[in-house]
Protein backbone atom coordinates (compact mmCIF):
# COMPACT_ATOMS: atom_id res chain seq x y z
CA UNK A 1 0.00 0.00 0.00
CA UNK A 2 1.27 3.48 -0.92
CA UNK A 3 2.37 5.56 2.01
CA UNK A 4 -0.35 8.25 2.89
CA UNK A 5 0.32 12.15 3.73
CA UNK A 6 0.02 13.08 7.45
CA UNK A 7 -0.42 16.71 5.95
CA UNK A 8 -2.09 17.82 3.17
CA UNK A 9 -1.97 21.86 2.49
CA UNK A 10 -3.87 22.95 -0.84
CA UNK A 11 -4.15 26.51 -2.05
CA UNK A 12 -2.91 27.90 0.73
CA UNK A 13 -2.84 31.79 1.47
CA UNK A 14 -1.47 33.34 4.52
CA UNK A 15 -1.82 36.85 6.15
CA UNK A 16 -2.46 38.75 9.20
CA UNK A 17 -5.65 40.84 10.17
CA UNK A 18 -5.84 43.72 7.04
CA UNK A 19 -2.27 43.40 5.91
CA UNK A 20 -1.65 42.24 2.50
CA UNK A 21 -0.89 38.37 2.45
CA UNK A 22 2.15 37.43 3.18
CA UNK A 23 2.22 33.93 1.66
CA UNK A 24 -0.14 32.51 -1.11
CA UNK A 25 0.15 29.38 -3.62
CA UNK A 26 0.86 26.66 -0.62
CA UNK A 27 0.80 23.11 -2.24
CA UNK A 28 2.59 20.46 0.34
CA UNK A 29 2.06 16.91 1.29
CA UNK A 30 4.57 15.95 4.17
CA UNK A 31 4.95 12.12 4.43
CA UNK A 32 5.52 9.60 7.62
CA UNK A 33 9.39 10.09 8.52
CA UNK A 34 9.81 12.70 5.76
CA UNK A 35 12.47 15.32 6.05
CA UNK A 36 11.72 18.30 4.14
CA UNK A 37 13.65 21.92 3.94
CA UNK A 38 12.09 25.41 3.83
CA UNK A 39 14.21 27.92 3.39
CA UNK A 40 14.11 31.85 1.76
CA UNK A 41 14.84 35.14 3.36
CA UNK A 42 14.38 37.08 6.51
CA UNK A 43 10.54 38.27 6.35
CA UNK A 44 9.39 36.09 3.27
CA UNK A 45 6.66 34.00 5.03
CA UNK A 46 9.05 31.38 6.58
CA UNK A 47 7.72 31.88 10.15
CA UNK A 48 3.84 32.32 9.07
CA UNK A 49 4.04 28.70 7.12
CA UNK A 50 5.42 27.38 10.37
CA UNK A 51 2.67 29.03 12.23
CA UNK A 52 0.03 28.01 9.92
CA UNK A 53 1.57 24.48 10.18
CA UNK A 54 1.39 24.40 13.59
CA UNK A 55 -2.56 25.57 13.96
CA UNK A 56 -1.32 29.08 15.44
CA UNK A 57 -3.07 30.60 12.54
CA UNK A 58 -5.90 29.64 10.46
CA UNK A 59 -5.46 29.98 6.21
CA UNK A 60 -7.44 33.27 4.69
CA UNK A 61 -8.34 30.39 1.68
CA UNK A 62 -7.48 27.00 0.89
CA UNK A 63 -6.99 24.48 3.53
CA UNK A 64 -4.10 22.67 5.82
CA UNK A 65 -5.54 18.82 6.99
CA UNK A 66 -4.03 16.74 9.20
CA UNK A 67 -4.38 12.44 8.91
CA UNK A 68 -3.27 9.68 11.12
CA UNK A 69 -0.57 7.52 9.70
CA UNK A 70 -2.69 5.24 8.78
CA UNK A 71 -4.76 7.74 6.63
CA UNK A 72 -7.75 9.02 8.89
CA UNK A 73 -8.30 12.59 8.80
CA UNK A 74 -8.00 13.91 12.24
CA UNK A 75 -7.81 17.31 13.53
CA UNK A 76 -4.52 17.95 14.64
CA UNK A 77 -1.22 15.80 15.28
CA UNK A 78 1.37 15.65 17.71
CA UNK A 79 4.11 18.16 16.85
CA UNK A 80 7.21 19.24 18.43
CA UNK A 81 8.64 22.63 17.63
CA UNK A 82 11.78 24.28 18.29
CA UNK A 83 11.38 28.01 17.78
CA UNK A 84 13.81 29.99 15.98
CA UNK A 85 14.54 32.61 19.41
CA UNK A 86 14.07 30.99 23.28
CA UNK A 87 10.44 32.01 24.36
CA UNK A 88 11.54 31.48 27.81
CA UNK A 89 12.04 33.62 30.59
CA UNK A 90 15.31 33.27 31.76
CA UNK A 91 14.59 34.81 35.13
CA UNK A 92 11.65 31.92 36.08
CA UNK A 93 12.83 29.28 38.22
CA UNK A 94 12.91 26.33 35.92
CA UNK A 95 15.67 23.15 35.76
CA UNK A 96 17.03 22.10 32.20
CA UNK A 97 14.84 19.17 32.96
CA UNK A 98 11.63 20.47 33.99
CA UNK A 99 12.03 22.29 30.81
CA UNK A 100 12.60 18.38 28.90
CA UNK A 101 9.63 17.12 30.53
CA UNK A 102 7.36 20.04 29.55
CA UNK A 103 7.34 18.34 26.13
CA UNK A 104 6.07 15.24 27.69
CA UNK A 105 3.04 17.29 29.46
CA UNK A 106 -0.40 16.73 27.55
CA UNK A 107 -3.44 17.50 28.19
CA UNK A 108 -4.32 14.88 31.47
CA UNK A 109 -1.47 15.14 33.70
CA UNK A 110 1.30 17.76 34.95
CA UNK A 111 3.12 15.14 37.09
CA UNK A 112 6.01 13.63 35.96
CA UNK A 113 6.11 10.04 36.20
CA UNK A 114 9.05 7.97 36.51
CA UNK A 115 9.15 6.70 32.56
CA UNK A 116 8.29 10.30 31.88
CA UNK A 117 11.86 11.24 33.34
CA UNK A 118 13.15 8.51 31.87
CA UNK A 119 12.44 9.70 28.20
CA UNK A 120 13.78 13.54 29.24
CA UNK A 121 17.35 11.58 30.57
CA UNK A 122 17.61 10.08 26.99
CA UNK A 123 16.90 13.59 25.55
CA UNK A 124 19.33 15.35 27.38
CA UNK A 125 21.84 12.79 26.55
CA UNK A 126 21.45 12.99 22.97
CA UNK A 127 22.39 16.59 22.97
CA UNK A 128 24.92 16.12 25.60
CA UNK A 129 23.49 18.38 28.24
CA UNK A 130 22.68 15.41 30.75
CA UNK A 131 25.20 16.92 33.30
CA UNK A 132 23.21 19.85 33.54
CA UNK A 133 19.85 18.42 34.27
CA UNK A 134 19.54 20.78 37.83
CA UNK A 135 20.59 23.99 36.15
CA UNK A 136 18.20 26.78 35.93
CA UNK A 137 18.24 27.55 32.44
CA UNK A 138 19.08 31.10 33.74
CA UNK A 139 22.40 29.72 34.09
CA UNK A 140 22.73 28.10 30.58
CA UNK A 141 24.38 29.92 28.11
CA UNK A 142 22.15 30.60 24.18
CA UNK A 143 24.08 27.60 22.60
CA UNK A 144 23.04 25.30 25.63
CA UNK A 145 19.55 26.77 25.79
CA UNK A 146 19.21 25.66 22.12
CA UNK A 147 20.22 22.06 23.24
CA UNK A 148 17.73 21.95 25.73
CA UNK A 149 14.97 23.39 23.47
CA UNK A 150 15.91 21.07 21.05
CA UNK A 151 15.84 18.10 23.40
CA UNK A 152 12.04 18.79 24.64
CA UNK A 153 11.11 19.35 21.00
CA UNK A 154 11.35 16.12 20.34
CA UNK A 155 11.38 13.68 23.61
CA UNK A 156 7.51 12.90 23.10
CA UNK A 157 8.74 11.40 19.72
CA UNK A 158 5.72 13.36 17.74
CA UNK A 159 4.80 12.45 14.38
CA UNK A 160 5.57 16.00 13.06
CA UNK A 161 9.05 17.71 14.55
CA UNK A 162 9.58 21.17 13.23
CA UNK A 163 13.19 22.96 13.54
CA UNK A 164 13.23 26.82 13.14
CA UNK A 165 16.43 27.91 12.33
CA UNK A 166 18.09 25.23 14.95
CA UNK A 167 22.00 26.41 14.84
CA UNK A 168 20.95 30.02 15.93
CA UNK A 169 23.46 30.62 18.74
CA UNK A 170 25.17 27.50 18.94
CA UNK A 171 28.61 26.94 18.15
CA UNK A 172 29.76 24.39 14.75
CA UNK A 173 30.67 21.34 16.95
CA UNK A 174 27.77 20.75 18.43
CA UNK A 175 25.99 22.19 15.16
CA UNK A 176 27.71 18.91 13.81
CA UNK A 177 26.58 16.91 16.29
CA UNK A 178 22.68 18.13 16.12
CA UNK A 179 22.87 17.68 11.99
CA UNK A 180 24.44 13.87 13.01
CA UNK A 181 21.58 13.34 15.40
CA UNK A 182 18.50 14.43 12.70
CA UNK A 183 18.78 11.25 10.57
CA UNK A 184 18.01 9.09 13.90
CA UNK A 185 15.52 11.50 15.10
CA UNK A 186 13.61 10.85 11.38
CA UNK A 187 13.17 7.47 12.48
CA UNK A 188 10.52 8.47 14.93
CA UNK A 189 9.40 11.40 13.11
CA UNK A 190 8.53 13.40 9.74
CA UNK A 191 10.87 16.49 9.98
CA UNK A 192 10.41 20.00 8.37
CA UNK A 193 13.83 21.96 9.29
CA UNK A 194 13.97 26.09 8.42
CA UNK A 195 17.66 26.59 7.55
CA UNK A 196 19.62 29.70 5.42
CA UNK A 197 21.93 27.02 4.81
CA UNK A 198 21.09 25.20 1.70
CA UNK A 199 24.20 23.30 1.82
CA UNK A 200 22.25 21.33 5.16
CA UNK A 201 19.13 21.29 3.70
CA UNK A 202 20.35 19.05 0.84
CA UNK A 203 22.33 17.06 2.53
CA UNK A 204 19.54 15.78 4.79
CA UNK A 205 16.40 16.46 2.93
CA UNK A 206 14.21 14.65 0.62
CA UNK A 207 12.99 17.91 -0.92
CA UNK A 208 13.53 21.15 -0.10
CA UNK A 209 11.04 24.19 -0.86
CA UNK A 210 12.29 28.33 -1.09
CA UNK A 211 9.87 30.76 0.61
CA UNK A 212 9.83 34.34 -1.10
CA UNK A 213 5.89 34.90 -0.41
CA UNK A 214 5.55 32.17 -2.78
CA UNK A 215 5.84 28.62 -2.05
CA UNK A 216 8.20 26.68 -4.56
CA UNK A 217 9.89 23.41 -4.99
CA UNK A 218 13.57 24.15 -5.45
CA UNK A 219 14.91 22.27 -8.51
CA UNK A 220 18.19 22.00 -7.15
CA UNK A 221 17.20 19.79 -3.84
Amino acid sequence: MAERPIIIAENVELGYGEEPSLLSGVNFKLFPNEFVGITGPNGAGKTTFIRALLGLISPRSGSIRYFSKEGRAVKEISIGYMPQQNQLDREFPISVEEVVLSGLFGRKTLRATSEMRALAKEALEAVGMTKFANRAIGHLSGGQLQRVLLARAFVSKPMLLVLDEPSTYVDREFEASMLSLLPSLQKESAIVMVSHNEVHLRALASRVYHIDHTFILNSES
